[in-house]
């Protein structure tokens, strides 16, 4: 299963969400990047995460909404 990460130009780690399967992921990605646009976070999408560790350390998140707030705060 694909999980969606966002990580802050500059700083270390990075937080993590494992959406729901029937979540179009594609279309999701694009809506943060409207919410907080690209030039400050990097988005991807991984499968497993731990296997990039470029990205570490990784925070998961429990929901859409803890990771939606959390990016924001990122931003």
């Amino acid at each position: 299963m694909c999980y969606i990460v966002a990580t802050k130009f500059g700083e270390e780690g990075c937080i993590a969400w494992q959406p729901d399967p029937s979540l179009r992921v594609g279309d999701y990605m694009d809506h943060l990047v409207d919410m907080v646009g690209y030039d400050k976070i990097q988005l991807v999408k991984l499968d497993p995460p731990e296997s990039f560790g470029e990205y570490a350390p990784y925070h998961y998140m429990e929901s859409r909404e803890a990771f939606e707030e959390a990016l924001y705060r990122m931003a």
